[in-house]
């Protein structure tokens, strides 16, 4: 992942419950959530541990995934995120088969 290159992130919060955000600076963004300045969600469920991370090519691909991954259940949510911890998550390109 690069330093300050456009992320999706998933903590695990407080009761179980899942909060995906973007950041194209995320340690700092991580330092907000902690000091309870990132969103009222993480700081109503603090404390948080980071479940994921997926680097993206820019802002708009982090914001298109954001949506797309905050219409999942929270089973695909970690079914999600560990696909792409094992690499299995890379989207394949039109035209490209395996």
């Amino acid at each position: 992942m690069r330093e300050n290159g456009w992320v999706l992130y998933i903590l695990n919060c407080r009761g179980d419950r899942l909060y995906t955000g973007i950041s194209n600076a995320l340690e700092e963004r991580l330092k907000a959530h902690r000091e309870g300045r990132g969103s009222k969600f993480v700081r109503a469920f603090n404390p948080f541990e980071l479940a994921g991370v997926v680097a993206c090519k820019d802002g708009t691909e982090a914001r298109k995934l954001e949506c797309r991954v905050k219409k999942m259940r929270k089973e695909e949510k970690l079914e999600f995120i560990e696909a792409h911890k094992r690499g299995c998550g890379k989207k394949r390109r039109k035209g490209v088969k395996r």
